[in-house]
């Protein structure tokens, strides 16, 4: 408890620059409600808050607590990951946390050359690929230890010929890269990855609306053999960490008439020297640890 009070003291009011400035939680909030059509009123009227709090909360007059959060989450509909987030937020705390740089220890890196599975370890918000098995960067082409995987669904050539649901899977990325940045990293950083992302048309639809909850939730990942297209799509079971530090894609036994997992392990992507994806600048932005803040929980 000593710890987190001189930690709140220390912590200034407000940013130092404008080149500092990460979103508000009341801005985050504000947000969310209007993504979903709801009046401060309507807010207010099923979270058991007062028309006058929220007001407050999204003009930053008020602050945000924990029980706030609480209360306000299921009506906006977030996942738990984002209300952990959100939670971050409110205690100065957790948010020192949550920043703190973490990399793969030894015995991780090991357990990735033992497993025969496509497995990554990831620096969360851009998804950052900081540890990767061979059996990943043959499932996504192109996409090297240092590259960010957000960057690959959107920039690649590679992705639409892996991904026959690209437009759905790069939705879900694109989406959780949004709000896993806003609030820890400044805006004007935000709006920098903006711009080179733009680059892809879908972008800006994709940052700025939900990814269905049919995509947000599925588990089931289908890839392509950009080699063997004739050969179909294999599915693949998607096991991400609840800190998005650890991504393991493993067989999807089917149901019968389909392949059984020895099978979908048999015909897994093998590609000879793909050709690099543009997601060098990525590694480089992320590589001087100013811009992005690493969002690491449970260590």
């Amino acid at each position: 408890m000593n710890d987190r009070m001189a930690l709140a003291r220390e912590r200034p009011a407000g940013p130092a620059t404008a080149e500092d400035a990460c979103t508000p939680i009341g801005h985050i909030l504000r947000d969310y409600r209007r993504e979903l059509g709801l009046t401060q009123g309507a807010l207010a009227h099923k979270s058991g808050l007062s028309i006058s709090l929220i007001s407050k909360i999204e003009v930053c007059l008020r602050a945000v607590n924990s029980e706030t959060i609480t209360k306000v989450a299921p009506v906006l509909e977030l996942s738990h990951i984002n209300q952990h987030r959100l939670m971050r937020l409110t205690d100065p705390y957790l948010l020192h946390l949550s920043q703190s740089p973490t990399t793969p220890t030894h015995r991780e890196l090991s357990l990735l050359d033992t497993t025969s599975h496509p497995a990554c370890y990831l620096t969360p918000g851009l998804y950052v690929v900081s540890a990767a098995n061979t059996a990943f960067t043959r499932t996504y082409p192109g996409l090297q230890v240092g590259d960010s995987l957000v960057e690959w669904h959107l920039l690649s050539p590679w992705a639409k010929a892996v991904l026959p649901d690209w437009e759905a899977e790069t939705h879900r990325w694109v989406r959780a890269c949004r709000e896993a940045l806003t609030g820890f990293t400044p805006i004007a950083d935000i709006e920098r990855i903006k711009k080179r992302y733009r680059h892809s048309r879908a972008f800006d639809r994709m940052w700025n609306t939900r990814a269905p909850e049919s995509i947000a939730t599925r588990e089931i990942l289908r890839l392509r053999d950009p080699e063997s297209a004739s050969r179909g799509a294999r599915e693949m079971f998607v096991h991400l960490s609840l800190d998005e530090n650890h991504l393991l894609l493993t067989p999807y036994k089917s149901a019968p008439g389909r392949p059984d997992a020895a099978e979908v392990r048999a015909t897994s992507v093998a590609v000879p020297d793909p050709p690099r994806c543009s997601c060098g600048s990525a590694r480089r932005a992320t590589a001087s640890g100013e811009g992005l803040r690493r969002l690491v929980t449970n260590r």
